[in-house]
């Protein structure tokens, strides 16, 4: 993603490749966060473990754009060379 930023060419390609990046990064970080809660057990719902505030603040990551289904699309318009104008 920083790659992509460096850049610095707007373009749907651009936008598609940064999605790409931030999808990653959303699943990776709840999927951790997830495991960190299960191994920790009950505590890891008790705030002076830090995992709660964790937990709960990535799951906002779900309701950024572009959403995933939105992201597919996008992504699949922009390899089959349609318009992604009125997709995001």
């Amino acid at each position: 993603m920083i790659a992509v930023a460096e850049r610095n060419v707007p373009s749907a390609t651009t936008i598609n490749n940064g999605m790409f990046g931030r999808r990653a990064v959303e699943v990776t970080a709840i999927r951790t966060v997830e495991l960190a809660m299960e191994v920790a057990g009950d505590p890891g719902f008790y705030r002076a473990l830090g995992l709660e505030w964790r937990f709960r603040d990535l799951q906002g990551a779900h309701y950024h754009p572009m959403w995933c289904e939105v992201q597919q699309e996008y992504a699949g318009a922009l390899a089959l060379g349609e318009s992604v104008t009125s997709i995001y």
